[in-house]
């Protein structure tokens, strides 16, 4: 199951990374107030995910209503970047330097530059994020260049193997990258489930359980609790067990970067994604498998 636009993971120092990223998640909060208050709402909170464009270096929100735009973060120049239905850029603003402020007095006037109620703006309130300087002022600062390519690369790559993963289910899910805990994911409601059994799997930041990226699994089932306990251990990665906390496969970014073979680091990724996916299915008395 490889594919051609998986890229090699390099090596990377994992606290710069950590720093760039944040950076990144706090900048795509301007994506995601878009989607808020000028999509339709949607339960799931899945009007203020985005999506990543390996061809267009940029993190996008859904289209807007009738005049098809899109907000979007071109990561390379760290701008924020108004598109039309085209993909051409309309206009632009340069995060570096500027403030949260700065920022969104510019959506503000972007968007009503295009007939758009510049008033409709809020920041987001549903869900926190983790404190960053700039939520006291201080100025955005571009991460450095390698940095934001690594994140692109892992994001790219998350792209190429949940794509895949989608695709054995009958009604793929959309691969998006979700703003409040910044990973890119899917989730499966398994067939003939009703709605009561599903899988989700991704690619997580760093959080309380890991200090680095990871992919992970996971089940969600109305009928069946999991013996995480008794799963067999996959080949590459493990589990995360917490009676009181959160349950499911995990696979360091790390393992993956001593790999120096980018096919088999796609291969050992698929094999985490479904030997662990399985398992878990298994542990659902679910019949279906990947």
């Amino acid at each position: 199951m490889s594919h051609p636009d998986w890229e090699k993971i390099p090596p990377f120092d994992i606290p710069s990374f950590n720093k760039a990223e944040e950076t990144l998640h706090q900048a795509t909060q301007f994506l995601a107030m878009v989607g808020k208050n000028y999509l339709p709402h949607r339960e799931d909170d899945s009007h203020v995910n985005v999506g990543w464009s390996a061809e267009q270096q940029a993190m996008l929100t859904w289209p807007l209503p009738e005049s098809l735009l899109q907000v979007a973060l071109h990561v390379p120049s760290f701008h924020l970047q108004l598109h039309n239905a085209a993909h051409d850029v309309l206009q632009q603003f340069d995060l570096h330097g500027s403030t949260k402020s700065d920022a969104f007095d510019w959506l503000q006037q972007a968007l009503s530059g295009q007939g758009i109620p510049p008033e409709k703006l809020q920041y987001i309130s549903h869900y926190d994020v983790p404190e960053h300087p700039v939520d006291k002022g201080a100025a955005f600062t571009r991460p450095a260049a390698p940095l934001l390519n690594t994140w692109m690369t892992i994001r790219s790559n998350a792209n190429v193997v949940l794509h895949q993963m989608a695709g054995l289910f009958e009604e793929p899910s959309d691969v998006r990258i979700w703003p409040h805990h910044f990973d890119t994911g899917i989730y499966q409601s398994l067939p003939g489930s009703l709605q009561r059994k599903g899988i989700g799997m991704g690619l997580a930041l760093t959080d309380a359980m890991f200090n680095e990226p990871y992919f992970y699994t996971y089940a969600w089932s109305l009928d069946h609790s999991i013996d995480y306990a008794s799963l067999s251990i996959p080949e590459y990665g493990g589990w995360h067990i917490a009676p009181d906390g959160w349950n499911g496969g995990f696979l360091r970014a790390s393992v993956l970067f001593r790999e120096p073979d980018p096919i088999l680091q796609q291969k050992m990724t698929i094999s985490f994604l479904r030997e662990t996916s399985n398992s878990l299915l298994q542990g659902m008395d679910a019949d279906f498998r990947v």
